[in-house]
C-alpha cells in the first residue's frame, strides 16, 4: 500500500471512524463444540453516507472489510454504509495506517494492536479462559474505552 493510501484511510478513521473492542457475554460454541461465554474482538468501523467514497476506502484498505448498508430510520435520512474490519483484518489494517493517525487515534490503534497481539493470537478457543486471560481482556477494553474519554 502507498503512503498516500495510508494516510487517506487514516484520515477516514480519524474523521469517521471508531476503533473497537467488543465484548459480548453470549454462550456460542467453539471449533470442538464446546460453550464459551465470553466474546472479544477487535474492530475497526468507518461510517458515511457516500457509497462510492465507502467503495473507495475498502479497494484502498487491501484487507478484508465488510460493508454494509444501514437503512435510514426516517425519510429525512439517507442510508449509512457501515465498512467493518474484524479480528486479524482489524489488527494488520491498524499496522498499515496508525503511522498517519492523529496522536489520539494513533494511541488507540496501538492498544488495538497490543490486545489482538497478546490476548488474541495466542488463543484459538475461548472456552476455558482463565480469570488472568479475562482479566488481561478486560484490561484492554477499559483503556481503550478510557482514551476516547
Amino acid at each position: 500500500m502507498k503512503d498516500t493510501d495510508r494516510a487517506y484511510l487514516a484520515a477516514m478513521i480519524d474523521g469517521e471512524g471508531c476503533i473497537h473492542i467488543t465484548n459480548t457475554h453470549v454462550t456460542r460454541k467453539d471449533i470442538k463444540g464446546n460453550p464459551r461465554k465470553r466474546y472479544n474482538r477487535l474492530m475497526v468501523i468507518v461510517v458515511n453516507t457516500d457509497r462510492l467514497l465507502m467503495e473507495t476506502v475498502k479497494k484502498r484498505s487491501n484487507h478484508k472489510g465488510r460493508m454494509i448498508r444501514v437503512s435510514p430510520q426516517n425519510d429525512r435520512c439517507r442510508p449509512q454504509y457501515r465498512l467493518e474490519w474484524r479480528g486479524k483484518y482489524a489488527a494488520a489494517f491498524l499496522s498499515e495506517v496508525e503511522a498517519f493517525m492523529s496522536p489520539r487515534k494513533q494511541e488507540q490503534a496501538l492498544v488495538g494492536i497490543e490486545f489482538y497481539e497478546r490476548c488474541m493470537q495466542k488463543t484459538v478457543s475461548h472456552a476455558g479462559l482463565t480469570k488472568e486471560n479475562l482479566k488481561e481482556r478486560t484490561y484492554y477494553e477499559q483503556r481503550l474505552k478510557h482514551l476516547k474519554t
